[in-house]
């Protein structure tokens, strides 16, 4: 049988790594603070996608309505703790979310979930805006997606906590190195670490995706096997390392571009379907943070 080119292999295994859709759908009992945006973020889905599969009109939603999502969806009861506490902010002439994200250890993409944000991420004068801020564990863990994550993201932050975690500007400089040793464009590695992380070891996602980089377990147990060597994503160097080898592994196959909405939607996933609403965002924030880092 003809050996397939690596890449070939890459491209398929990435395909099955970086895509999180799960198959149907189900019943999802809407709470407060919860807006279809958020909701179609969280399922990897769109607005659209929402709206068509209930009938909804428009993009009003109540406290206790129940509405199909993709996945298993479970209702408000069994779903876990609400995220860490907050702190306000009243944003000031000539803030941007960028700002006032990198003035307190956040990142655009928290500040947005917090602040139920969309579209543009437009912020204005007199605007309070919610900060998440650490747990008495100084790890910073996202709700759930659904209560199957939870003992899983419960883990994770323990063992997150018990790990030495470098100042922002240490990790700044881990990026950029391991981006110039293996290739990858700095600014690029970069942008994406501060979009994801904010150049922090210590934080979990609603899918347990940790670390500097958000690598999930599949994704990491796929880059060890394609790079050959053991990774351990619950340490910076290793998860620095994984999120760097993602990046080379998306650009041999995609442009920048392309390669970041991958690295937040999954390649196959971007290729077959085009860009979801909140991968566009994405990739919008990336870029100009990329400009900010070059």
């Amino acid at each position: 049988m003809k050996r397939l080119p690596r890449l070939l292999v890459a491209t398929a295994a990435l395909a099955a790594v970086a895509t999180a859709a799960a198959p149907g759908w189900g019943p999802y009992v809407v709470k407060s603070g919860d807006t279809l945006w958020d909701l179609a973020r969280a399922h990897h889905t769109t607005v659209q996608a929402l709206q068509s599969a209930n009938h909804l009109d428009g993009d009003l939603i109540r406290i206790g309505q129940t509405i199909n999502v993709p996945g298993n969806g479970v209702p408000a009861a069994a779903q876990a703790p609400a995220q860490p506490p907050a702190t306000t902010y009243v944003v000031r002439s000539g803030d941007t979310l960028t700002s006032v994200a990198q003035a307190h250890g956040s990142t655009v993409a928290a500040l947005a979930a917090a602040n139920h944000l969309s579209g543009r991420l437009v912020i204005y004068i007199g605007q309070r805006l919610k900060i998440p801020v650490a747990s008495t564990a100084g790890v910073f863990a996202a709700k759930p997606l659904n209560a199957s994550y939870a003992p899983a993201i419960t883990a994770s932050a323990r063992r997150l906590a018990q790990v030495a975690s470098p100042s922002h500007a240490t990790v700044q400089a881990m990026v950029a190195a391991e981006a110039q040793r293996q290739g990858v464009d700095p600014a690029l590695a970069l942008a994406v670490a501060y979009q994801e992380s904010g150049f922090n070891q210590r934080m979990v996602s609603a899918t347990d995706a940790v670390g500097v980089m958000q690598l999930m377990p599949g994704t990491a147990t796929w880059l060890a096997d394609y790079t050959g060597r053991s990774l351990d994503r619950y340490s910076v160097a290793d998860n620095v390392r994984g999120g760097v080898t993602l990046l080379r592994v998306l650009r041999a196959q995609a442009s920048v571009a392309d390669s970041i909405a991958g690295y937040y939607q999954g390649l196959a996933s971007v290729r077959s379907r085009g860009l979801y609403a909140d991968t566009k965002a994405y990739v919008a924030s990336v870029q100009a943070l990329m400009k900010q880092f070059a």
